[in-house]
């Protein structure tokens, strides 16, 4: 894939990140950005991709577009919906192949396509602790916080997030927060959370199948989705019926 993007013009520089918290994974990846870098695909390493992956993503002109992938089993869609009402992201269960689908969408960032001012966006929206107080606008309204209180404490943390930018661009972009009903939120949640708060939309192109490897590569197929055309490599395999001892 990187070799066909070169071919195509595109200037790439590929780095691996690994850290037990995939969030720290993550940010660090966003704060060692090249400053005349336009785009950064996040990318998993156990996800199989066609050669022309990241070309199709770019040609979907999104700040935000993830690949059409699933999880590893159980299998699942990574992706949901946002809800206004209930300020929370609702599960999809299945999306039709072939399309460009954009809204308020959370999405893994298995194979996720950020440009450049997203990323900046973020980023800002980090160093001014602005996500901090959409985060907690609820708790603060249930404790009856006075608005001055709550831009003391804004500003105070955002004193001290532009001196750790400073030093070592450290910024949360993703995150693992508690939701309201005590559980961690995932990272991919907590990060499209934000471009919601931002009200930048996410696309989700169903075009580009990516797989998600484990003892075979799994995808949308496994959700009983049916493709047209789908490449060899990416046909699921036929597994061999297990042994009675080896059930």
């Amino acid at each position: 894939m990187l070799e066909h993007s070169r071919a195509q013009g595109i200037n790439l520089r590929w780095m691996r990140y690994g850290n037990a918290l995939i969030d720290r994974a993550r940010n660090q990846a966003i704060g060692e950005l090249r400053p005349e870098a336009e785009w950064v695909l996040l990318i998993d390493d156990d996800m199989l991709m066609q050669t022309d992956a990241l070309v199709r993503l770019l040609a979907c002109e999104r700040p935000v577009v993830s690949a059409y992938c699933v999880t590893r089993p159980p299998v699942d869609l990574p992706f949901k919906l946002w809800d206004p009402a209930s300020q929370q992201f609702n599960p999809l269960y299945q999306l039709r192949p072939n399309r460009l689908l954009v809204g308020q969408f959370s999405v893994g960032a298995a194979f996720l396509l950020v440009d450049r001012p997203t990323i900046d966006a973020l980023v800002e929206q980090f160093l001014t602790a602005r996500d901090w107080l959409e985060g907690n606008r609820r708790e603060h309204d249930r404790l009856h916080a006075h608005n001055e209180y709550r831009e003391k404490e804004r500003a105070r943390k955002e004193e001290i997030r532009r001196v750790n930018w400073e030093a070592d661009k450290y910024a949360q972009v993703f995150d693992r927060e508690m939701e309201p009903g005590e559980r961690r939120l995932g990272e991919d949640v907590c990060f499209s959370r934000k471009l919601v708060w931002l009200g930048i939309e996410t696309a989700i192109d169903t075009s580009t199948v990516v797989a998600h490897v484990a003892d075979y590569p799994y995808g949308p197929w496994d959700l009983g989705v049916t493709f047209d055309e789908l490449p060899e490599w990416l046909r699921p395999k036929v597994r061999a019926p297990q042994t009675e001892a080896a059930q």
